[in-house]
């Protein structure tokens, strides 16, 4: 990056970063746009340009293009579940730190806000269509594949947000898809 996209880079974790405080703080509600402007040191002008909505202020990330380049990055002979599984624990790998503390920030925040929920859910269809095309040719098993994935991500990642602090995030995520992979293997009753 250049020294210009660099500068726009802080800017925007820098708003985002004050907008997580005030949001824990006073409540998502409570907080108003020019309130994280202001902690941010940024006219609402500014904020608004690299935040759209007051929502986009917590939902906003690159996530899915991490995950989407950790699933590319796998190898074709592992199964879908596992490519997606593996895409999303290299994509966890590079957030560091500080990324994961966020993560269970933003994670947090929309667990309690019925608001950001709602957006969330919006976001979970985008989502699952860019995890279906990176694992491959688009038909209805993959997008099926894709969608179960990005349903035990959420769920995983909402139960470790919810855990104390120091809890791997990888290790429920593990868990979470050994629960999809034990729950395909099962045997269907007769008749089904």
């Amino acid at each position: 990056m250049g020294l210009r996209e660099r500068k726009k880079a802080a800017t925007h974790a820098a708003i985002q970063a004050e907008a997580m405080r005030l949001f824990t703080d006073h409540g998502f509600e409570a907080t108003t746009v020019e309130m994280v402007a202001a902690a941010a040191n940024v006219s609402p002008v500014t904020c608004y340009r690299y935040f759209p909505t007051k929502e986009s202020l917590v939902l906003s990330d690159d996530y899915d293009s991490l995950i989407v380049a950790g699933i590319q990055a796998q190898p074709q002979a592992l199964g879908l579940a596992d490519r997606v599984e593996a895409g999303v624990v290299a994509a966890l790998s590079r957030l560091g730190g500080r990324g994961l503390a966020m993560v269970r920030v933003r994670l947090r925040l929309v667990e309690r806000t019925p608001q950001l929920r709602a957006r969330l859910w919006d976001q979970q269809a985008r989502t699952a269509a860019l995890l279906a095309a990176a694992l491959g040719p688009a038909d209805l098993g993959t997008a099926a594949v894709a969608a179960a994935c990005l349903s035990v991500m959420t769920v995983a990642m909402t139960e470790w947000a919810a855990r104390p602090e120091g809890e791997d995030p990888t290790r429920v995520l593990r868990a979470a898809f050994d629960g999809l992979r034990g729950a395909w293997s099962s045997t269907r009753p007769a008749g089904s």
